[in-house]
């Protein structure tokens, strides 16, 4: 895996994708990233939108937090939850779920699975999480990408949100 510092975004991958995505992403988001002038939520968004638009597999850091790509992880939420196991509860799934959703530390991805082991676990998790909140609710503010992808996390788990959304 590569990694590679671009201004306050980190980016990993494989070398050529990381290069690639970079040739392809607008230059005035990256701009826009860099200045510090935009909101980081909105900012984040932006980013999120080049992940999706783009269509790599380049992880990207912000400020030191990842930003998600919105239609890949919901995507892959959507077949879980159709057909839910273990095979289809990717690493980046995993990743997002318990790193920014609310949910405390666990030995590893099988024993979150384990503990979250049917869609009526996983929408209770996502209604309720480890620390009493729904994981739209959970969001910080700043992290506009989470809060979208947890948003349709509930809209395809049939979870509706304790707090609307302000």
């Amino acid at each position: 895996m590569a990694y590679m510092r671009y201004g306050c975004c980190d980016l990993y991958g494989e070398s050529a994708q990381i290069t690639r995505f970079l040739t392809l992403v607008d230059p005035l988001v990256w701009d826009r990233a860099q200045t510090g002038i935009t909101e980081e939520s909105s900012i984040r968004l932006e980013l999120q939108s080049e992940l999706d638009r783009v269509g790599l597999k380049v992880q990207l850091v912000y400020k030191g937090n990842s930003v998600f790509p919105f239609k890949r992880l919901t995507q892959q939420f959507a077949r879980l939850m159709k057909n839910y196991r273990y095979s289809l509860f990717t690493d980046e799934l995993y990743k997002f779920l318990s790193l920014c959703c609310g949910s405390a530390a666990h030995s590893n991805k099988l024993g979150w699975f384990e503990l979250y082991d049917t869609p009526e676990r996983m929408r209770v998790f996502l209604d309720l999480n480890e620390f009493g909140q729904d994981v739209v609710a959970y969001q910080p503010q700043w992290a506009g990408d989470s809060r979208k992808i947890a948003e349709q996390f509930m809209v395809i788990a049939g979870v509706r949100p304790a707090h609307p959304v302000l």
